[in-house]
């Protein structure tokens, strides 16, 4: 790839944001045509509660409409979820969600920590009255199966365990649904409209749980928090489920071909997981200076712990985009930042 003139401007030039973990591919034609076709709905006030959208998702999550609220994202839904319960004891699973912990910390809660957690049947839940997981999880792609979790609610049902299913797309095993608060009744799922649809500005989300746990949940619950024109790109997508399909096993493929060239630099270390993005430990260098050296040389953005993701200071979080071409200008410009920045230590050795 031809590095960029420096004299022009970077709205003339294409941005390869491997940062964000929205669904790049997203056709949103017919969807932006739909909003201006009822761009007077700014005029309007939002339904108080999101009625026709609870009663939409109802069907599609195959629950009842008192289980369903409709919030300002998912990060709406996790703050509602966690002030019913103020000093509550909760415990996380990093690295995992921050939006976790800010939730949280807002309503006060004795936060808990267990990390880099593999298999849930070995979680100490002495004490515990909310557990917290990402599923998958979010910076590093980890997952837990189906059956897992099922046996860690069947097994805990002193703990309410609640679980973002916001990247669910992401994933071709078996996951979590909303409707096994039927047999579950400490499950709360919380999930959103943004990444999956690639529409993060419309701030849409939900949460499903007991009829019982919504009656609390109404309580603390803002009237009319989500506007009437991102309630109305989220009746589209729901009614038009089939024009926002993921091709989530080619995006799988060329995202872990991607992560196994990374692999094969020198400094560069990959952490696996199930999803299309992924974490990478930097070696050699700073990610402070990679990720600057990216986006001046190459239009290239990725994902810091300066983005408010659960990172150390020497990782970074990855998506690849479908098509091998789309993925070379990552693997090239990794590639020569690490080759510089060797050939300037060994010049400092030297002197």
């Amino acid at each position: 790839m031809q590095k960029k003139d420096k004299e022009v401007q970077k709205r003339d030039s294409q941005v390869y944001d491997f940062g964000s973990i929205s669904w790049k591919g997203a056709e949103l034609g017919n969807l932006k045509e739909h909003l201006v076709e009822n761009i007077h709905l700014v005029e309007e006030y939002p339904e108080r509660e999101a009625e026709s959208i609870v009663r939409l998702l109802s069907r599609r999550l195959e629950v009842k409409e008192d289980q369903v609220i409709v919030t300002d994202g998912a990060t709406g839904a996790l703050h509602l979820v966690a002030s019913i319960s103020k000093g509550a004891t909760s415990l996380i699973l990093p690295p995992t969600n921050q939006e976790f912990r800010h939730a949280l910390e807002r309503a006060e809660h004795i936060i808990k920590e267990a990390h880099d957690v593999k298999d849930l049947g070995k979680l100490d839940l002495a004490g515990i009255d909310y557990l917290w997981i990402c599923n998958p999880n979010n910076p590093d792609g980890r997952f837990f199966s189906r059956r897992a979790i099922l046996s860690l609610l069947r097994e805990h049902p002193e703990v309410n365990v609640v679980i973002d299913l916001s990247m669910a797309s992401y994933v071709v095993e078996d996951n979590i649904k909303a409707s096994d608060i039927k047999k579950y009744p400490n499950l709360i799922v919380v999930s959103s409209f943004s990444r999956a649809y690639n529409i993060p500005g419309m701030r849409v989300g939900y949460a499903v749980s007991t009829a019982d746990k919504m009656k609390h949940f109404k309580q603390n619950y803002t009237p009319r928090c989500v506007g009437s024109l991102a309630l109305e790109a989220t009746r589209f997508i729901l009614l038009h489920p089939a024009q926002f399909t993921i091709p989530i096993r080619k995006w799988l493929r060329d995202s872990m071909q991607l992560a196994e060239k990374l692999d094969s630099i020198y400094g560069i270390e990959v952490i696996y997981g199930s999803t299309p993005y992924f974490m990478i430990r930097l070696n050699v260098g700073t990610v402070s200076e990679l990720s600057t050296f990216l986006w001046e040389e190459y239009d290239i953005k990725i994902a810091t712990r300066e983005d408010d993701l659960d990172l150390q200071e020497n990782e970074v979080r990855l998506c690849g985009y479908i098509g091998d071409r789309n993925n070379e200008p990552l693997i090239e410009g990794i590639q020569e930042y690490i080759t510089r920045f060797t050939e300037t230590e060994g010049e400092e050795v030297e002197r």
